[in-house]
């Protein structure tokens, strides 16, 4: 799978490679907090970027999904 996003600094692409390459939410978290704190909260933010990036793939999903987004939604 391959994600775009748009407007990118050269840094953040690099901690979106270095992050895709993960292979676990662990290591993942264990790189984010390797890194200074400033770039910690870039690094989520990267994360939380491509977590979206990757929810706007999504075109279908089940009935079981759907009602358990609708009990959210309706709290």
């Amino acid at each position: 799978m391959e994600l775009e996003i748009k407007g990118l600094t050269p840094r953040q692409k690099v901690l979106c490679d270095i992050i895709w390459a993960c292979g676990s939410k662990d290591q993942v978290d264990m790189f984010i907090q390797s890194l200074p704190a400033l770039q910690q909260h870039e690094a989520r933010t990267m994360v939380t970027m491509m977590s979206l990036a990757f929810f706007d793939t999504v075109d279908h999903v089940s009935e079981e999904v759907e009602i358990l987004l609708d009990k959210i939604k309706n709290r």
